[in-house]
């Protein structure tokens, strides 16, 4: 009984690591891409008004 309470416990464990882990992940994702599409975008827009 007690056995399967800890396997229990530490696959609960496990499966919170892995969902904060792909949490970092991603963020860290659009951390990366989101200033670059913005800077992107950003000269989109300005750049016809230099002409």
């Amino acid at each position: 009984m007690v056995d399967k309470v800890v396997a229990a416990a530490i696959a609960v464990a496990c499966v919170f690591v892995a969902i904060v882990a792909l949490g970092a992940t991603l963020f860290y994702l659009l951390l990366m891409v989101v200033p670059a599409a913005a800077a992107a975008a950003i000269t989109a827009a300005v750049a016809p008004l230099g002409r």
